[in-house]
């Protein structure tokens, strides 16, 4: 399975199984009018996956239809016409955190992290607060817990971690944009969701280049929800055309709309109405309207511990969220300590919409690894710049890995050997290169005597 992003649209892509409505032998398809668990070695199966994840068993169903399971009620096990077992919808396996009023339907989709759920002492429901309980005697009780863990969540697990974290920026053990480059891995390492940024941001006042690295990210994240909306806007106002031209206008139009530092009202409507209320409702990130603006995209603001203008890191967050690309220029004109003036992108300056695809974690691995093997290869052949090249793309994919699976052993010490390869790599390539002190390399060393180790 595949999840492919792409101007604001999200596929996801899967392999066509041998299952079928016939072939439920476990949860429920029907939003719980009826459910199963007929098969015993499909239950076995979710009671240990229930045990390891730390969840609650529960009555799922109306009460003639309920069933005992240790599963969210609408992931489905089915025993496959080809006798195999199959279990899909996964997308709520873990339990909501305390559903919030202005979200509609939050509790579908504002989850637990998996990092937090292992390590709280209690198990918690996955089905707390939906419709799949209400024949549970227990259900209320379920809620209740749930409501307990996300107090904790807030006030226990958040401040501990910002607490580390401006222990760490005042010390300087850590770069701003080393934390910027893996902000993701670090939040979900300790089980907290980036949706907890305003949470974070309360807790960290005191530390302004903490507190700048936080804002910095929401905005970020609001800037690419609001500009994947308006993609799909403008698909809907344009069905007749397959031109990309109405598309790439809107985005420089929108990449104007936040970098341009004149007096001109739409900016200044935008900042304090669509990003503030944004922040606010998704993030729970409280500022200021009047300064927000100036604070992100003033050439004379500052950012304390950062060796970049916050106008540069929002773009380059932003940039890396949507997956767009930009000329080069771009960076080095924000970087410089001066005004952008009214239009500082034009059409030239866009290149392309970019395709992220996400894989589930054993691809993401596999394909890894496969790029590491690679990278083996031409090293074996003296192709260093190659080799090299396949490295990058090996890393890539294991700190992708990381970001949503931050303590997978395997990836970190993978990633751990291909840094280091990388390195070696890079050292030789440089000795080799044109009027390097070690360009007779090129000439008096064959390849067998280059000592080139197992990849594994």
């Amino acid at each position: 399975m595949a999840l492919v992003d792409f101007m604001g649209f999200r596929v996801i892509a899967m392999s066509v199984l041998p299952i079928d409505q016939s072939t439920l032998v476990y949860g429920s398809d029907d939003g719980g009018m009826s459910v199963r668990n007929l098969d015993p070695e499909v239950n076995e199966v979710m009671k240990d996956a229930g045990r390891l994840l730390n969840l609650r068993p529960h009555y799922v169903g109306s009460w003639s239809q309920r069933k005992w399971l240790s599963s969210a009620g609408d992931i489905e096990g089915h025993r496959g016409k080809d006798g195999r077992l199959y279990f899909v919808d996964f997308s709520r396996t873990f339990p909501p955190t305390t559903p919030e009023p202005a979200i509609q339907g939050s509790h579908l989709f504002m989850l637990f992290r998996p990092e937090f759920i292992k390590t709280y002492p209690r198990p918690l429901c996955p089905d707390a607060f939906t419709g799949f309980i209400r024949s549970d005697k227990k259900r209320n009780e379920y809620n209740q817990h749930v409501m307990e863990a996300t107090v904790y969540l807030k006030t226990i697990v958040i401040p501990s971690f910002v607490c580390t974290l401006k222990q760490l920026f005042v010390e300087k053990k850590m770069a701003v944009a080393d934390f910027h480059a893996h902000i993701e891995e670090e939040f979900h390492k300790v089980g907290i969701n980036m949706r907890y940024l305003g949470v974070c941001l309360s807790y960290s006042s005191g530390v302004e280049a903490l507190e700048k690295v936080f804002l910095i990210e929401a905005v970020a994240r609001v800037n690419k929800n609001i500009l994947k909306l308006r993609l799909r806007q403008k698909m809907k106002d344009i069905r007749d055309t397959v031109m990309l031209a109405p598309y790439r206008e809107l985005v420089v139009d929108f990449m104007n709309l936040i970098f341009r530092e004149d007096d001109w009202p739409a900016c200044d409507t935008f900042w304090s109405t669509s990003v503030v209320e944004c922040l606010q409702t998704f993030f729970n990130v409280e500022v200021c309207p009047k300064n927000l603006r100036q604070d992100m995209v003033g050439f004379q603001a500052n950012y304390v511990g950062a060796k970049e203008l916050p106008r540069l890191t929002l773009f380059k967050r932003l940039v890396q969220l949507t997956n767009l690309d930009f000329v080069s220029t771009i960076e080095r004109r924000l970087r410089r300590r001066q005004p952008l003036g009214r239009a500082p992108f034009d059409i030239t300056n866009f290149i392309r919409f970019g395709t992220t695809v996400k894989h589930t974690a054993d691809v993401t691995n596999a394909e890894g690894s496969f790029f590491f093997m690679k990278a083996f290869e031409f090293l074996k052949c003296l192709q260093l710049a190659e080799s090299y090249e396949m490295l990058q793309v090996a890393r890539q994919k294991y700190e992708q890995l990381l970001i949503r699976s931050p303590h997978n052993k395997d990836a970190l010490l993978q990633l751990a050997r291909t840094h280091r390869r990388s390195l070696e790599t890079k050292a030789v390539l440089h000795l080799c290169s044109p009027g390097g002190t070690g360009s007779m390399l090129q000439t008096h060393m064959s390849p067998k005597e280059i000592e080139v180790s197992e990849p594994f």
